[in-house]
């Protein structure tokens, strides 16, 4: 679980700001909080702003800093990355994350020279009990540091030959989450725990983004003990879908299709796919996003050949006509999407990150997904942060006032994280209306906007 996210010179946070998922001291909603016998976290956070305000920043310095640390190496393009309209010339990027694993809570962090494409510190930090330093690699100050009591003395020699052997834009914690030992230990045990964090417990879904794993959650038979299945979940939501199907496609077809849809540019991609579904092998199977349409291709034993199935779904229960994702609106697509949250959350602790959640959703339905994600994790460390323009989100029958995070821009462009919990707000508080009137901010200004350009607005 994310606990605290601090973010300082990228793209229009010019200053260090801190996003906590740390309750307030609220009696309401108890359930909106996780919490163990080391910490408690809040299970959802809802980000408002207004346009150009740095919502999708914020969940673009996360994006960025997972990716950084799942490939091990610092961005090239960050270098077009840092606040660029104050004055002075600091170029350091600074991205930290303390997320809970367990029992226990570690900060993890790197701070990046954008100028040079360079890691100036890589740490790694425990801090359920004070601070203990796991690693710290200051190279500005040529400081190089880890703690040596919770490694094993095979192995340490190890850790100086990746330290040593480091370039300017790699991370340790790649390194070492890659490593094979024969023993294992506590500093090596640590550090994969934490990137397979990243890797496959964060979850960030862009506005435009299709999840790769969306045929995971339609399967054959769903017979699983509590498990609310897929298609029972997305009818919850009056789509018009009451069912869905693998339709068999013709492989020869298939390819065919494909072939003469791609562009010059992707005939060594396609070239590269179709060997891999010429030479699938039993038991393998391959899933595919082809424009918004999803495909799995897998060995038929009984043909000796590849099978290709597409998936379709049903309308009205009429089973004689089918409906491909891509024939979908846009907001059914959304929504299918969307639902995959919904599903995995049911067996699996994650970290789910949307920006603009309520693209191509009618209010209700951004609202009742909202209300559906906190059921079914119940008592599940699983967190979901979003971030909407969706006014009727902001309430509090809906959210806790602790979940309620506001992105307001300078006049020199720069963005600040607000908290509501600042703020003294009654429980009864119709929150909408005051947030549009610009008491918390996060609006824009128009007012404002038009007196600098000599118009009057009346």
């Amino acid at each position: 679980m994310i606990i605290n996210f601090n973010i300082g010179n990228y793209k229009s946070f010019g200053v260090d700001q801190n996003f906590t998922m740390v309750p307030g001291r609220y009696r309401k909603k108890k359930f909106h909080v996780y919490e163990s016998s080391k910490y408690k976290a809040l299970k959802l956070s809802a980000i408002f702003g207004g346009n150009a305000s740095g919502k999708s920043n914020f969940v673009d310095a996360l994006n960025i800093f997972k990716h950084m640390v799942v490939t091990g190496k610092v961005v090239k393009t960050l270098r077009d990355y840092s606040f660029r309209l104050a004055n002075g010339d600091d170029k350091v990027s600074k991205f930290e994350l303390e997320i809970a694993l367990g029992s226990e809570i570690y900060a993890y962090g790197i701070a990046v020279d954008t100028s040079k494409s360079k890691i100036v510190r890589e740490y790694l930090i425990r801090l359920t009990k004070g601070e203990e330093i796991i690693y710290d690699l200051d190279y500005e100050n040529e400081q190089k540091y880890y703690d040596e009591k919770i490694i094993n003395k095979n192995n340490k020699q190890r850790v100086d030959i990746y330290i040593q052997d480091l370039k300017n834009g790699e991370l340790l914690l790649n390194k070492l989450s890659s490593s094979n030992l024969e023993i294992s230990d506590v500093f090596f045990t640590t550090c994969k725990n934490i990137y397979d964090w990243f890797k496959n417990k964060l979850t960030i879904i862009k506005p435009n983004s299709r999840p790769i794993n969306i045929l995971g959650q339609f399967v054959e038979k769903n017979n699983k003990k509590g498990i609310i299945p897929v298609i029972e979940l997305i009818k919850s939501f009056d789509t018009g879908i009451t069912d869905y199907k693998y339709e068999i496609l013709d492989v020869d077809s298939f390819l065919k299709k494909i072939k003469s849809d791609i562009s010059s540019d992707d005939v060594e991609l396609y070239t590269s796919f179709e060997e891999d579904i010429k030479n699938i092998k039993d038991n393998e199977m391959i899933e595919a996003n082809i424009e918004d349409n999803y495909y799995r291709i897998s060995f038929n034993k009984d043909k000796k050949q590849p099978k290709v199935e597409l998936l379709t779904f049903e309308h009205c229960f009429k089973n004689e006509v089918r409906f491909s994702f891509n024939d979908e609106s846009d907001g059914t697509m959304r929504l299918i999407e969307l639902v995959n949250i919904l599903y995995s959350s049911q067996f699996e602790e994650k970290v789910f990150v949307i920006d603009e959640i309520d693209r191509s959703l009618h209010p209700n339905l951004t609202i009742e997904f909202i209300n559906k994600f906190i059921n079914i994790i119940e008592d599940k460390a699983s967190q979901m942060i979003i971030t909407t323009h969706e006014t009727n989100v902001m309430n509090l029958d809906l959210l806790r006032q602790d979940e309620i995070w506001i992105i307001e821009r300078n006049n020199c462009g720069m963005s600040s994280l607000i908290s509501l919990n600042k703020y003294n707000i009654r429980s009864d508080k119709v929150l909408d209306k005051d947030y549009l009137r610009g008491r918390y901010g996060g609006i824009p200004n128009i007012e404002k906007l038009l007196k600098s350009k000599g118009i009057s607005s009346e």
